[in-house]
């Protein structure tokens, strides 16, 4: 029985001592494993990255095309005891359609890259960006259209009469709420774009990007 006890005793110790060896060879290993991942990891350099970037001219988010028309009425006037009172005759006025293209974005240039890097962990990559705006607004000038006319015996219209019409409808049309939703989609495709733009170019490198609103 004593025997017994002892082969039992000595197996368990065996057990013990093996068990020891493998959890310290698989620590080891991991060890190893991490310290090779941290020795081989890539180090990234926020001017490459900027460089990158800016190979992109200009970054255009969002197109939108719209169509519209509007109306103009104008009459000249003269004050008489204090009232303002239409002149008979000087009465204008028009309906005008026309279509126009705004591209949404951010320019590039004005993109800034910094990179931080952790002592044991992979660092971050932030992305400084520029608040998204209207990079251009066109008229197509072959859609304008004038679908009615009207003048006084002593009223004319003129070319520039449309001209400065227009200009000041693209104005109104680029302040408008249902244009101003754009930029929130503008935003999010800008930051889309550049993350799949920095993922090709430095591969699985284990950095995060972070995007900032404003500059460093």
């Amino acid at each position: 029985m004593g025997k017994v006890r002892n082969i039992i005793a000595i197996a368990g110790i065996c057990c013990i001592v093996i068990a020891g060896f493998v959890g310290f060879a698989i620590y080891e290993r991991i060890t190893n494993a991490d310290l090779i991942a941290w020795n081989t990891r890539v180090e990234v350099n926020s001017e490459l990255l900027e460089s990158s970037i800016r190979q992109i001219a200009e970054l255009s988010t969002l197109a939108q095309r719209y169509t519209e028309i509007s109306s103009f009425e104008d009459q000249s006037t003269v004050a008489v005891f204090g009232r303002e009172i239409n002149l008979p005759g000087t009465a204008r006025s028009f309906i005008v359609r026309f279509s126009g293209d705004i591209r949404f974005g951010v320019n590039v240039d004005d993109i800034q890259v910094r990179v931080v890097e952790n002592e044991y962990d992979y660092g971050e990559i932030y992305i400084y960006m520029p608040v998204t705006t209207i990079l251009t607004h066109a008229i197509d000038m072959a859609s304008i259209q004038i679908l009615d006319e009207r003048t006084g015996i002593f009223a004319s219209l003129e070319l520039e009469d449309y001209a400065y019409f227009i200009a000041r409808k693209q104005e109104y049309i680029e302040n408008r709420e249902s244009t101003l939703q754009f930029i929130t989609d503008a935003e999010r495709n800008a930051e889309e774009a550049i993350y799949a733009l920095l993922r090709t170019t430095l591969g699985n490198t284990g950095h995060s990007i972070v995007f900032v609103r404003g500059y460093l």
